[in-house]
């Protein structure tokens, strides 16, 4: 009886050795198979000069300064001297909006086809005085030193917007004229979104629904993805879910230790959920043989998967449970979580009550939340071609946006809300560009991502 039960053992082994490895050599690629695309040459320098002559326009989130306070009025004429022939066009029209935002409309030939809505913050955080004298460059200076433009919001959405219009003064200059209507919002988010509610406002009154949102946040990751060495195209299609609590009889030391325990026991395996698994089964096709075998078998290596993902930067970020505790006047404690987004919120809910039975706990939740995107159909394929043809052998996936973002005001006018900017950054560049100091931007990555929009209008609008 023994030597059957071991036998039995070494057969079950065995198969599911054979399944596990059978499912690891069969799981195909889901990078659409696209070779760089060849685009007429822009002017090199005139290019780098515009952006360099946009970072001089200091728009900040809280303009004190009377210089600061003059930007934000300036920049629409910039635009327009920087970009005659876009502005120009009989079919461009423009608008302000909400704090010296503007909204722009290319409209297309066939009307059937619904519009795309591109978005770029222009605004740049206040300077710091103190971290001043860390910068190799006065970060208003707009220097270009090194193969680099130096200069807030050179990695940001400011530089985003400069070479969204690059590529359409581009696209005017080649006569090209959109089948698609094309929105393009540059937002002044120094009033805290409320620009962002208006123009969601104004374009669903006008009764619009658009085939995508496209928001310039993420970008691609260099070198810091489960060993690869290929870039990750994070395009994001979700975003983690915020949820506040305000408690009191507790200091923030006593809860930290209690509730970091707590979520961390009984934390549901990542790749269990739709929005994880979908995401992890268009990186595992990529990866080494050894993850591609774990990730192929979540059922028999949670574990190990697990490990794994709080072991790698970039998909720890996606997949960890962030919390903050602070003491709130008068209050309390409130607690707030970025929960990822296959969280069960009322089963998460349930947890913590189930911990604090003896006092009383206020939620807080977002009224609006957005809803992941679907990472197929035309949205995410045409982005998905044209990060490829622009920008090479990238591996792109459906990535979830570690914090909330700005494009659930968007939620009613579309189905499909992307966020992508298409600049590369290495582990070093990144923290660079979370210290606030010294941003710059190589000026290959700035013409690359020029390209991008260039093929992207190319692939959606014409």
């Amino acid at each position: 009886m023994r030597k059957l039960f071991l036998l039995f053992i070494v057969f079950a082994v065995l198969v599911l050795g054979i399944i596990s490895f059978y499912n690891a050599m069969t799981t195909f690629s889901k990078q659409l198979n696209i070779k760089a695309l060849s685009l007429s040459k822009i002017n090199d320098t005139l290019a780098y000069n515009r952006l360099s002559s946009a970072i001089r326009i200091p728009i900040v989130n809280n303009p004190i300064d009377s210089i600061f306070i003059g930007a934000e009025q300036k920049f629409p004429e910039f635009l327009r001297e920087a970009f005659p022939n876009f502005h120009n066009d009989p079919s461009v029209s423009i608008m302000g909006f909400g704090s010296n935002s503007l909204l722009y409309r290319w409209k297309g030939r066939d009307n059937r086809m619904k519009p795309i809505l591109l978005l770029a913050e222009t605004d740049v955080k206040d300077p710091d005085l103190s971290k001043l004298p860390q910068w190799t460059y006065n970060p208003f200076l707009g220097k270009i030193s090194g193969g680099y433009i130096w200069g807030a919001g050179v990695m940001d959405g400011k530089a985003a917007a400069i070479a969204m219009l690059e590529a359409l003064e581009a696209s005017v200059n080649e006569d090209k004229i959109p089948q698609r209507t094309l929105y393009l919002a540059l937002i002044n988010n120094k009033d805290k979104n409320k620009s962002h509610q208006i123009l969601a406002d104004l374009l669903q009154n006008e009764g619009l629904a658009f085939e995508f949102v496209l928001n310039s946040e993420s970008f691609l990751n260099e070198g810091i993805c489960l060993g690869l060495k290929r870039p990750i195209a994070a395009l994001s299609t979700s975003e983690k879910q915020a949820v506040s609590l305000k408690m009191k009889g507790y200091s923030p030391e006593q809860l930290k230790k209690k509730l970091e325990n707590l979520t961390l026991k009984k934390r549901a395996v990542p790749t269990r959920g739709k929005i994880a698994a979908n995401l992890l089964s268009t990186l595992t096709p990529e990866l080494f043989f050894t993850d591609r075998l774990l990730f192929c078998n979540p059922y028999l290596f949670g574990p190990l998967i697990n490990s794994r993902l709080n072991s790698d930067p970039l998909l720890s970020e996606m997949f960890d449970i962030d919390m903050e505790i602070s003491m709130m006047q008068g209050i309390g404690t409130e607690i707030n979580w970025l929960l990822p987004p296959d969280t069960d919120i009322k089963s998460f809910k349930e947890m913590i009550k189930e911990e604090f039975k003896d006092i009383d706990l206020v939620w807080e939740e977002p009224k609006e939340k957005r809803k992941s995107s679907p990472s197929a159909g035309f949205a995410y394929e045409a982005m998905q071609t044209s990060i490829r043809q622009a920008l090479g052998d990238v591996i792109v996936i459906p990535a979830i946006k570690t914090e909330p973002g700005k494009t659930v005001y968007y939620s009613r006018l579309s189905s499909a809300l992307l966020d992508f900017r298409p600049w590369t950054f290495d582990q070093a560049e990144i923290e660079r560009l979370n210290s606030g100091v010294d941003h710059r931007l190589q000026l290959k990555q700035y013409l690359k991502g020029v390209d991008f929009y260039r093929v992207l209008f190319k692939n959606t609008l014409f």
